[in-house]
């Protein structure tokens, strides 16, 4: 199964809201992400990352928290998510992405369609 979807981030609107750092949690999702969208969104709400990340890195309790501030206290209340390979953009608004795909020649929802990620097994 191949599966890529690359939505890169502009923010134009966000608010902070600080939560506790659970530092073994983010550790264990740490593999999980993938690094360079991370940085990439990081930098789309003005937060700096590393461009690369060592073990070491894991158990700096700054690095932690800064990863927990990305993923967890930043909520994007306005802005655009913007696909790579089309450059078609989904609003955000009131912290909630449109994902929908809108037909161009018909303006009402009745043209509109849910964008669905298919999946191939071959």
């Amino acid at each position: 199964l191949s599966l890529s979807l690359s939505l890169s981030l502009s923010s134009t609107q966000v608010q902070v809201r600080d939560s506790p750092l659970r530092p073994d949690f983010i550790r264990r999702l740490f593999p999980t992400l993938h690094w360079g969208s991370l940085r990439q969104a990081a930098a789309a709400v003005d937060v700096q990352l590393p461009e690369e990340v060592g073990d070491e890195l894991l158990r700096d309790e700054a690095f932690l928290q800064a990863i927990h501030h990305v993923l967890f206290d930043i909520h994007v209340l306005e802005g655009d998510l913007i696909c790579a390979e089309t450059g078609r953009r989904f609003p955000i608004a009131n912290g909630i992405a449109n994902m929908r795909l809108e037909t161009e020649d018909d303006g009402d929802d009745q043209g509109s369609q849910s964008m669905a990620v298919a999946a191939d097994d071959g």
